[in-house]
């Protein structure tokens, strides 16, 4: 959308002093900042592994067979 000049509305703009508490910096740079989610070892599986982000394997990789959730 960016390239062919649409506008996205979740973009906000914010000044560079703002994103680097640093006065001396200057111009605007526009960004959309996702929420941002705390995994722990309760809610990985659903953040992590659900999403798509990482692999049942590779997430519980470390963790004895008698401790990881089902595998889906």
């Amino acid at each position: 959308k960016l390239l062919k000049g649409e506008t996205i509305p979740e973009l906000q703009t914010y000044t560079m002093a703002e994103l680097t508490n640093d006065e001396s910096q200057q111009g605007e740079v526009a960004a959309y900042f996702l929420p941002v989610e705390q995994v722990d070892k309760d809610n990985v599986y659903d953040l992590v592994v659900k999403s798509g982000f990482q692999t049942y394997d590779d997430v519980y990789r470390d963790i004895p067979e008698d401790q990881r959730p089902p595998k889906p």
